[in-house]
């Protein structure tokens, strides 16, 4: 997936660049792993503190699998044991069948310090 940008998300006021990913399953990672015919996401909002425990607002995938035509939408959350002091990372695992993947994550992600908005993003998987 294509990188995104938060306004105003670091320390300083500044912006600061996340990194989106799809994962094709069955993988290990990140935990507990896609399984066969699933797909992970991750976001990881680079140079911020870790994540809140709650997330005020979300931040949401919507996918559509373009060989079989099934569509869907989750919640990225964080994960206790993915990055609890930083950077911000958030993932979901989808249903969403194998085929080709066109994905796009969107929404805001609340940091320890911060509500951020990041720019939407989007990308493809292949499931197998």
């Amino acid at each position: 997936m294509y990188p995104s940008i938060g306004t105003g998300c670091a320390a300083d006021g500044g912006n600061v660049i996340a990194t989106a990913l799809s994962v094709a399953g069955p993988a290990k990672i990140p935990a507990p792993g896609p399984q066969s015919g699933q797909t992970a996401y991750v976001f990881t909002a680079v140079g911020t503190p870790g994540p809140a425990e709650e997330q005020k607002l979300p931040l949401n995938v919507t996918w559509v699998n373009l060989t079989t035509g099934k569509s869907g939408s989750a919640t990225l959350k964080p994960q206790p044991d993915i990055n609890p002091d930083g950077p911000t990372t958030l993932t979901a695992i989808a249903d969403t069948g194998s085929g080709s993947i066109l994905s796009t994550i969107f929404g805001q992600v609340t940091t320890k310090e911060k509500q951020c908005q990041f720019m939407p993003t989007i990308g493809s998987t292949v499931v197998p």
